[in-house]
């Protein structure tokens, strides 16, 4: 007999004894549990137990013991004990069951013997030796093994009935049923579904550890970042760790953008109440601001042990899957298993995707931008086979390009995260220049003084476009060459063109000392250069039109012969502007070139554009350019949107800025619009990048105002991925609905045959019948038809509005004329309001005067200092609605106020929002149409002069009022409450106490009580706190005591860390218990913006 008939044999042991395990053991272990529901673990079940129970639990004298961690756990995740093996269902047994032998008595359960105890027993062994000790075994021995098994089956269940008095036709019911698995098991081949129904946990466990262990090398090979290889004659080996630094993340929640934390962005995803579906997890950024190097740091910490992770949540998978969506060849997660894990695909085969689905599965997916024709199948195809996982979820990183696209295929099964990269806060940039430099110098040998360098680029590092991570790499590099090349006012652009002119005399370096060109001097090398160089950027653009981001090998051809004709060496000019990279296929590994980053590319492309000859003719067109090159031009502009930005840049960089002609200039800025850019802050960034020029400004105007704000795009977003969720689950309640009255339709029909068979007046009947099936259809007909009509509406209101996305701003001067859209208007049709922050000021205050009235909103995290005057000039022809200077919210001096900004646009404003500090004076001049109200206070005499002037009866809309207490800078002696004013007025207090410790708890809680107003507090909130759990259990104790009342939450300061959790559980059920309110923890960026 053949080996493996011989191993098959023994599976199908295994396979009898699955069905004692399921049939025999679990129903015995029901039938002597009686008073144990489903819902009820079996470690609380035993506890819960009747001193008069016969079950050998209570008799134990050490019941802690009684079970190992590994059992614990199986317990938790299964009440019922359904799928508990063998071994531990004949525990169970043994614990719980009433009226069964003595628990250590081996003469009743191990002695053979005519009783229940001992066939449980014999049934436990024959698996034990099943599992452990049987070698493969002949057809023969199998047939007797399974009659055998089928004799300890039958006599087990025998004598429980007797045992627990179950009646015959429920034991024969179970015998029958036993009987025709065993018969199966005895004719069937073990096939795929006996295989996962069997064995899934083993093979599941299999499948995760062979697969980890292959991945784990992929992995680690990939861990290192090198964006500028191309400039260097070493391979920089720059380990993500090394380099990687704080990161902006923003989630837009109810209109407030709330910051957090990167290193939670995994776990986030999976809480919440809907965590049990699959999860979806956007992470949307422009190029450069870090997505690819985010997914590079979470693929290290996968690799980690979990002791050793900062990146929380990974420790929930089995499994880490990533793709990158500029590959090629690939088009399902088959053929991605089979490529990424060939020996484990060709061990598992058609179980390797039943298998997946049984596992906690994190996939990352990263460039959904980079997307081509293949990967587009790909990701179709892992958001069908991944919809059912509850235990997945899909990280997808994009561009906002890519995200826009994307949100219409997520099937409803999904629950859909949304966050931003922003990029590196101001006060991290330094640090990451001075690490990335550190680290380039011990590698390259570079001799330059790091701390030189971080002091000359320091005051460069604080402009905007420096928060993306890629920018602040090139600026290291072209500063490392050329120092002084960087300025304070370096635009982006510049950047791009300054680490372009870097390639560029590096490869006029190696060329001097190649064999074949350096007999020729420097100019005629830039000369000759010209043509290859300009292959490169012509292949930028036609691969970006084509959504490619690497170069096919026709390209490739072209540049060579372009070099060749030239007597340039092929390999010198590819090497100095392109890297090459391997993509894994089905096929094989394929090595393509492409640009070192998509950015890069975007600017190659631009400068095709930028020094086109065709520009310096008096009919010069940039459309006539695009059409030269790319033939026919549609309208679809997105997909070169950044390429059209980086040439409104260029053409405003030295000595161009004097020869563009106007024509230009707007009709480059005509096609951004065009091309979908209409997000404010896009445009400023823009107005930057063309340094403030007029001719840019004056057109940059109205398709400002016909933008929206960026943190309006997230919500936005936010709300269509909502919306498009509620659609499907209408469609699919729509179809419900008729497939329930297809239902009804064939029960009628069914009825009135019965009534023709039933009646020998059949035509009474029939007719009668007839009448009243016309009747339910006529009112079915009538039913549909409003539907319809409705559902038409919908239809038609859904239409109107993709329609109105796809319209644009009218152009006064005659030019193509689109309409504006009408959702970057309140719904009175009015201008949405322009948001004036610390960020790109110095742009907004050259673009305002141009701008028509409209409201605006001042949002200062810092003093404006020597903006003011500008900033007030500006905005005189505009309606302030809301003041926010947070510095002075969140550090009170008395030195510093908000007076002077408040007092200058109250002659202009319809005020609905303050946040800052006042003075009593200024407060009195508040407007009656305020509506929210943030004040610091700065001492006793501050808050006294407050609380008096502060007259809540002269400000009728006001819904909510918020104090900062330092709680060292006040007395709780002098204070007195706040007074909100007649029983008919409602607002929300939120007290914001802040430098809590222990020492300070009984004086907080003091000066809460104090200030206290008759209708109790929204929220306290506890910013810059740092008090213990026990310093919180006692301020929670103290103000219930006291007789606070808090209608919403207790927020202090705190990052949900792991050692915090479970405090924080006791503090949220003594705060519920004792004050009828949450407790919680946030850290303080997001505590300030409660």
């Amino acid at each position: 007999m053949s080996d493996k008939c011989c191993k098959f044999n023994r599976d199908r042991v295994n396979n009898f004894l699955e069905v004692g395990r399921q049939d025999v053991l679990f129903s015995i272990f029901t039938w002597g549990t009686p008073n144990k529901s489903d819902a009820t673990p079996l470690d609380q079940y035993l506890k819960q137990l009747p001193p008069s129970s016969t079950a050998n639990f209570p008799k134990l004298s050490c019941k802690q013991r009684s079970f190992s961690n590994i059992e614990l756990h199986q317990i938790q995740s299964d009440s019922t004990c359904a799928t508990f093996d063998i071994s531990f269902l004949y525990k169970a047994i043994k614990l719980a069951c009433e009226n069964v032998g003595d628990y250590n008595d081996e003469s009743v359960w191990k002695t053979p013997s005519n009783i229940m105890e001992y066939y449980i027993t014999a049934i436990k062994d024959e698996r034990n030796n099943s599992m452990h000790g049987m070698r493969d075994i002949t057809t023969q021995e199998f047939l007797n093994t399974a009659a055998k098994l089928r004799t300890l089956f039958h006599e087990a269940l025998r004598t429980a009935k007797m045992r627990y008095k179950i009646s015959d036709a429920e034991l024969n019911g179970k015998i029958k049923n036993i009987n025709d698995k065993l018969d199966k098991a005895m004719l069937e081949v073990l096939g795929e579904e006996d295989l996962l129904s069997f064995y899934i946990a083993q093979l599941r466990q299999d499948l995760i550890q062979e697969t980890n262990k292959v991945l784990r090398k992929h992995f680690l090979n990939s861990l290192n970042i090198d964006p500028m290889s191309f400039l260097t004659d070493t391979k920089l080996k720059l380990h993500v760790e090394k380099v990687f630094t704080e990161i902006i993340v923003t989630r837009a929640s109810t209109g407030v953008r709330r910051y957090l934390r990167y290193e939670n962005l995994i776990k986030d995803a999976r809480s919440g109440p809907e965590s049990s579906q699959p999860q979806i997890l956007l992470v949307e950024g422009i190029a450069g601001s870090g997505k690819t190097t985010f997914v590079t740091l979470v693929t290290g910490e996968w690799l980690k042990d979990s002791k050793d992770r900062i990146v929380t949540g990974l420790d929930y998978y089995d499994l880490l899957l990533r793709i990158q969506c500029r590959e090629r060849k690939i088009t399902s997660l088959n053929c991605l298993l089979k490529n990424e894990v060939p020996d484990v695909f060709l061990k598992f085969r058609t179980l390797i995707l039943p298998l997946i689905k049984n596992c906690k599965i994190l996939i990352l997916v990263d460039g959904l931008d980079e997307s081509n024709e293949d990967s587009e199948k790909l990701i179709d195809d892992i958001l069908t086979q991944m919809k059912t996982v509850k235990g997945c979820t899909l990280m997808f990183t994009s561009r906002p390009e890519g995200v826009t696209s994307f949100k219409n295929k997520i099937p409803l099964d999904y629950q859909v995260s949304y966050v931003k990269l922003i990029g590196i806060p101001e006060a991290c940039r330094v640090a990451f220049v001075r690490r990335y430099h550190e680290e380039i110098k011990h590698q390259i040998g570079d001799t330059q003084n790091t701390e030189k360098l971080v002091e000359n680029v320091q005051q460069v590092l604080e402009k905007e476009h420096f928060r993306l991570p890629l920018n602040m790499v090139f600026l290291t590099w072209v500063y490392i060459y050329d120092p002084c090349a960087i300025t304070t006012t370096t635009t982006q652009t510049q950047l791009y063109h300054n680490t372009y002119q870097l390639c560029l005399q590096k490869l006029l370096n190696r060329l001097a000392c190649n064999t074949i060109t350096r007999n020729s001097d420097r100019q005629t090398l830039e000369t000759d250069l010209k043509q290859p160089m300009g292959a490169i950027q012509k292949e930028s653009l036609l691969a970006l039109w084509r959504s490619r981001v690497t170069f096919d090998h026709e390209a490739e051809v072209r540049i060579r012969n372009s070099c060749l004709k030239q007597n340039i060496p092929p390999n010198e000019l590819l090497s100095a502007f392109l890297t090459l990279k391997a993509n894994r296929t089905h096929l094989g590994t394929i090595i393509q070139y492409s640009a070192p980053h998509k950015g890069l590319q975007e600017f190659y492309a631009a400068m095709h554009i930028a020094t086109h000859p065709k520009l310096k003719t008096s009919s010069a067109s940039i459309r006539s350019v695009l059409q030269e090159t790319l033939g026919k031009l549609d309208e679809n502009l997105g997909r070169i949107q950044n390429v059209l930005y980086h040439v409104a840049g260029m053409l405003h960089l030295p000595p161009n800025t004097s020869t563009v002609s106007e024509t230009i200039t707007n009709e480059v800025l005509d096609m951004l619009f065009d091309s979908g850019m209409n997000v404010r802050e896009k445009w400023l960034d823009l107005v930057e990048d063309t340094r403030g020029n007029i001719a840019v400004l004056h057109r940059v105007a109205p398709y400002f105002v016909a933008s929206i704000p960026e943190r309006h795009m997230i919500e936005q977003l936010e709300e269509k991925l909502v919306g498009q969720k509620e659609k499907e689950e209408q469609k699919r309640q729509e179809e419900e609905r008729k497939k329930k009255e297809e239902e009804e339709e064939r029960e009628e029909e069914m009825r009135k045959k019965e009534l023709e068979e039933k009646t020998g007046n059949k035509k009474m009947e029939v007719k009668e019948e007839h009448i009243n099936v016309n009747k339910k259809k006529e009112e079915q007909e009538k039913e549909m038809k409003e539907r319809k009509e409705e559902k038409g509406k919908k239809k038609e209101n859904i239409e109107e509005m993709e329609m109105k996305e796809d319209n644009y701003y009218v152009k006064e001067d005659g030019m193509k004329k689109k309409t504006m859209e009408e959702s970057y208007s309140d719904k009175d049709g009015n201008i949405l309001p322009v948001l004036i922050g610390d960020i790109r000021l110095e742009r907004l205050i050259a673009l305002l005067p141009l701008l028509p009235p409209c409201d605006v909103c001042i949002e200062f995290e810092k003093d404006p200092g020597l903006h003011m005057e500008s900033l007030l000039s500006a905005i005189s022809r505009h309606t302030c609605i809301s003041v926010t200077v947070m510095s002075h919210f969140k550090e009170p001096d008395p030195a510093v106020n908000s007076d002077y900004l408040m007092r200058q646009v109250l002659p202009r404003c319809q005020l609905e929002g303050f946040i800052g500090n006042l003075t009593d004076n200024s407060i009195r001049l508040l407007p009656p149409s305020l509506q929210t109200l943030s004040l610091a206070v700065t001492g006793d005499d501050h808050i006294a002069g407050i609380l008096s002037a502060l007259h809540f009866h002269k400000l009728p809309s006001l819904l909510d009022f918020r104090i900062h207490v330092p709680v060292a800078k006040v007395t709780s002696s002098s204070l007195n409450p706040v007074l909100v004013g007649g029983e008919d007025k409602t607002i929300k207090i939120f007290l914001f106490l802040s430098g809590v410790n222990d020492q300070l708890i009984e004086e907080a809680c003091r000066v809460v009580k104090a200030l206290q107003c008759r209708t109790g507090y929204e929220a306290i909130i506890f910013p810059r706190a740092s008090a213990s759990c026990g310093g919180w259990r006692k301020l929670l104790e103290s103000l219930a005591e006291k007789g606070v009342r808090v209608n919403g939450s207790v927020f202090v300061t705190g990052n949900n860390e792991t050692e915090e959790i479970c405090e924080d559980d006791q503090l949220n059920i003594l705060a519920t218990a004792r004050l009828g309110c949450e407790f919680g923890r946030a850290d303080d960026q997001n505590l300030w913006l409660f």
